[in-house]
C-alpha cells in the first residue's frame, strides 16, 4: 500500500472495495460536510453524562483546540462519488459546532480501489 492509498477495515471489506485511491485533497466549506446523525446522540449523551459516552469527545475536543491540522492528525476523509464521510464524522461534528459556517478546511477525496482476489 502506497502513501496515496487508504485502508478501510469496515463494511466495504465485504464488498471488497477496502482500499481507496486519493484522488484530490481540496478545501470545502464546513456547511456542505454532514457528519452522521447518530453522533448528535453521542454527543448529548456525552454532555449529560461524560463516563457514558464510549466515545473520547474530551480528548478530541482538546486536540482540536489549536484548530484543525490534517498534515499532523490526519485528513477527513470522503468518497468522490457521493461526498459520503469515510473517516472524520466525530470532527467534523465538532467542527462545525466551533468553525463559522463559511469557514473552509481541508479533505481528502477518495475513489474505491478493487482488490485483486486470487
Amino acid at each position: 500500500m502506497n502513501d496515496s492509498t487508504y485502508k478501510n477495515d469496515s463494511f466495504f471489506d465485504i464488498l471488497g472495495l477496502s482500499e481507496y485511491e486519493t484522488t484530490q485533497i481540496k478545501k470545502v466549506k464546513i456547511c456542505s460536510l454532514k457528519p452522521h446523525y447518530s453522533l448528535w446522540i453521542s454527543y448529548c449523551l456525552y454532555k449529560l453524562c461524560p463516563t457514558l459516552s464510549k466515545y473520547d469527545w474530551f480528548g478530541l475536543k482538546s486536540t482540536l483546540e489549536g484548530g484543525y491540522n490534517p498534515e499532523c492528525y490526519g485528513y477527513i476523509i470522503l468518497d468522490e462519488y457521493d461526498n459520503y464521510v469515510l473517516d472524520g464524522n466525530h470532527r467534523i461534528f465538532l467542527l462545525k459546532l466551533k468553525l463559522n459556517k463559511n469557514s473552509y478546511i481541508s479533505i481528502k477525496l477518495v475513489k474505491h480501489k478493487k482488490l485483486k482476489t486470487k
